[in-house]
């Protein structure tokens, strides 16, 4: 089954070659990775363009553009799979993610997500943690808490191209918390499945976006939080509240 693998990159010279590699070498058939280029001015494109001679289904769209949210939509309405997977160019996926997404997206009749676990590693890759986000509702998600149970990283989870005829694509105001927002949009409109199995790896690099914009993320979240609280039910937003209560009255 095709899938189509979208990354988004910026002067990302010390890293493309290892990520096209990695999606390369990963025990699928039909790969489309599409890298989608802001404007990069180190040796960006040129690496990539040396891969293209040799990879027929790795496809360059180039920038500029309006920030990391739009060139992920650029290379999701421009992937020609059923199956899309997001991944930034530093992390890298299992040798086996993709076929078993792909086997069990082949199953779901309706738009579904499907989200497997992330091994967290600090930027010399050292193991930090692993992130194994199996309760995967709405309400679940909304009360936040250990860290482990939300899912971190794209290089972890698949979802059908028709979940964004579903939910849109991704905002294109938002440039840090993007993926979050996809998330929570995903567990309120479309099927969200948790698989027990390693799929991907998330790299905690300090000079990366998430690393950058610690300061300011709290905020992000609380207010995608405020957002899609109101698109509960009655009886979920009870559970939130009293979790929220309980949590606090406990401590």
């Amino acid at each position: 089954m095709k899938i189509s693998i979208i990354t988004p990159v910026l002067n990302a010279e010390r890293y493309i070659i290892k990520c096209i590699e990695n999606v390369k070498s990963v025990n699928a058939g039909d790969i489309e990775h599409i890298i989608v280029d802001g404007g990069s001015t180190d040796r960006t494109i040129e690496l990539i363009e040396v891969f293209q001679k040799k990879y027929e289904l790795l496809k360059l769209i180039k920038g500029p553009d309006k920030g990391q949210s739009d060139a992920m939509n650029k290379g999701a309405r421009s992937a020609t799979a059923p199956i899309i997977g997001m991944l930034n160019v530093d992390d890298t996926y299992e040798n086996n993610a993709i076929d078993e997404a792909c086997f069990i997206l082949k199953q779901q009749m309706s738009p579904s997500l499907v989200v497997a676990n992330c091994k967290v590693l600090d930027e010399d890759g050292r193991f930090l943690f692993w992130n194994k986000p199996s309760d995967l509702r709405l309400k679940r998600l909304l009360l936040g808490g250990d860290v482990a149970q939300f899912p971190a990283n794209p290089s972890a989870y698949f979802y059908h191209a028709a979940v964004h005829d579903i939910i849109g694509y991704y905002d294109e105001n938002e440039h840090y918390a993007m993926d979050v927002d996809f998330i929570f949009a995903c567990s309120a409109k479309v099927n969200v499945l948790y698989h027990n199995a390693h799929w991907g790896n998330f790299y905690m690099r300090a000079d990366n976006k998430t690393a950058v914009d610690l300061p300011n993320s709290r905020r992000r979240i609380r207010l995608l939080k405020r957002k899609y609280f109101k698109k509960l039910s009655l009886t979920d937003k009870l559970y939130v509240l009293f979790n929220v209560i309980y949590r606090k009255v406990s401590r």
